[in-house]
């Protein structure tokens, strides 16, 4: 009697927490993230009989199963964290694309227009009329490519404020996972078959989310906890404890910020290191979409100021002197870095504007001689000493640098905001070619013609534009595809994840049926051997 009460009990206990199971299952339908629960059941020990035979003694939980899958949630992190590299790349390169787009800043027109003017000046250059619309279509032409480049700065700024932002979330969420791997290590101190399912999967949805800022490598502890390594394997999370970004502005780099890792009271450069994500989509722009731009803009500027001076000055002003620059240009901004502990400092001028590259150039001293290297292809030219002359700059050095000290020299990045006209008197025009007498208009031609010479790598000033505007719209068109097809990718690997641990409430309503049956026989169990009880006890009292 007592056997058939505990295996009727044993099932009763089982068969409501099977109920409950199922019951939450079926409430955390919407949960982001949630994977069903499964409850494992067992047989009891079995008792030995007075016989010496041994009975059934009912049924016990032996465990709570989370269905999922380690690899379904690893491929979730990777399709996740390329997805959002390609998207945020793409989401900022529309932006550059449209303001190259922009009729309103677009320079060819303005390109167009000067040119034009200088034609029409060139059949009547006595006209006070002619010149001075002349140098209005000059400074028209400054002031947009100066206007081009402070949008194009600001796009800048943009960037670094996400990263910022960013690097924030990233703190967050790895402060978080770190909580939540002491909770589960206490809480899971019976082994790994301990751990909270809920809590696993509130971890797992932070990891998800942290593979959409940076790209991330999980490795989970005997214990139970989770490591988190990020970019080309920076430890983040290390069981309970969280390591900490931050973002610091770049000292050769004006409006970029560089991100470091906290270790002990030490700070490390990580940026480049981290590849994926936001975090990684923002430097791929930044190094590969919005840094070439302004580069060729200021390269753009150089040629064109140059050019036009070249020919200017040839020419004789109306007062039978020869003409002065018409335009000016910034000079190249050489920078040492903030660590360096050398008191060298670096000078750069322009030497030949023609040959001027759309690159940066970083210099790093070893102790004997310098290493140049283009930021733009990687390309490494070493030289015994400065000065020297490389792609019409010529590089200068002042003080005493020490092995291992690092410079910046940037002549064309920001040149595009420092164009400007500094001819403001029409009969400073100097449109005669020189010899000539009263009305003559051969520096006028000459001056006309350089809107169709390629004097900008192969290309028109206009033409390079247009080249400059073709490069961002074929990367943004690229980068399109790229990012649907990740999309795709990513919504698949959650299909996935989905169709194992997702909650399918057909399902969980049949085995609440089940369940609910299976209990009331249980019960049914327990009153008949309270009847038999009884029966005996009557039987006992007659």
């Amino acid at each position: 009697m007592s056997d058939l009460l505990g295996t009727g009990a044993s099932a009763l206990r089982t068969f409501q927490r099977a109920i409950a199971t199922t019951s939450h299952n079926i409430a955390n339908v919407e949960t982001e993230g949630f994977s069903r629960q499964r409850l494992s059941l067992e047989t009891q020990s079995p008792a030995r009989g007075g016989d010496g035979n041994h009975r059934g003694n009912g049924v016990r939980v032996a465990g709570i199963e989370r269905i999922a899958s380690d690899f379904a949630v690893t491929r979730i992190h990777d399709t996740t964290t390329a997805h959002a590299r390609e998207a945020t790349h793409h989401d900022l390169a529309i932006r550059l694309d449209g303001l190259f787009a922009d009729g309103a800043l677009d320079p060819t027109s303005r390109f167009a227009a000067f040119f034009s003017s200088l034609e029409d000046a060139s059949l009547d250059p006595a006209s006070t009329t002619a010149r001075e619309m002349v140098l209005d279509a000059g400074e028209a032409v400054a002031d947009r490519l100066r206007t081009l480049q402070t949008q194009l700065e600001q796009v800048g700024g943009e960037v670094d404020d996400r990263r910022r932002a960013s690097v924030s979330r990233v703190n967050e969420m790895a402060g978080a996972i770190a909580d939540l791997n002491g909770r589960l290590v206490e809480t899971g101190k019976g082994g790994r078959s301990q751990l909270s399912s809920d809590l696993l999967d509130r971890r797992d949805l932070l990891a998800s989310r942290l593979a959409e800022e940076v790209d991330i490598e999980t490795v989970i502890q005997d214990d139970g906890a989770l490591n988190v390594l990020i970019g080309d394997g920076v430890p983040l999370v290390v069981g309970r404890q969280a390591r900490a970004l931050r973002a610091v502005a770049d000292t050769t780099r004006p409006g970029r910020s560089d991100i470091e890792l906290g270790i002990g009271s030490a700070w490390q450069s990580v940026g480049a290191r981290l590849h994926g994500g936001e975090l990684g989509g923002l430097e791929a722009f930044e190094s590969s979409t919005l840094e070439p731009a302004m580069q060729r803009l200021g390269r753009l500027t150089h040629a064109f100021a140059a050019a036009v001076n070249e020919a200017h000055v040839q020419g004789v002003r109306p007062d039978g002197t020869a003409g002065d620059d018409w335009f000016s240009v910034g000079p190249p901004v050489a920078r040492a870095a903030s660590a360096n502990a050398g008191s060298g400092e670096l000078t750069a001028s322009v030497v030949d504007a023609g040959q001027l590259g759309a690159t940066d150039y970083r210099l790093r001293f070893d102790g004997s001689g310098w290493r140049i290297t283009r930021t733009s292809d990687g390309d490494m030219t070493a030289v015994a000493g400065l000065p020297t002359t490389l792609d019409g700059l010529e590089i200068g050095s002042t003080g005493t640098p020490v092995a291992g000290d690092t410079f910046l020299v940037s002549a064309t990045r920001s040149s595009a905001s420092t164009l400007d006209s500094t001819l403001i008197d029409a009969q400073a025009l100097a449109l005669a070619e020189a010899g000539a007498g009263p009305g003559a208009n051969g520096n006028a031609r000459l001056l006309a013609g350089l809107g169709r010479q390629p004097l900008v790598d192969g290309a028109t000033f206009a033409g390079d534009i247009g080249v400059i505007a073709g490069a961002i719209g074929s990367t943004t068109a690229t980068l399109a595809t790229r990012s649907g097809a990740l999309e795709s990718m990513r919504n698949d690997a959650i299909d996935r994840r989905d169709s194992l641990s997702g909650v399918n409430l057909d399902e969980e309503a049949i085995a609440l049926t089940r369940h609910e049956q299976a209990y009331q026989a249980a019960a049914r169990i327990i009153s008949t051997a309270d009847a038999l009880f009884q029966t005996v006890l009557g039987a006992v009292s007659r």
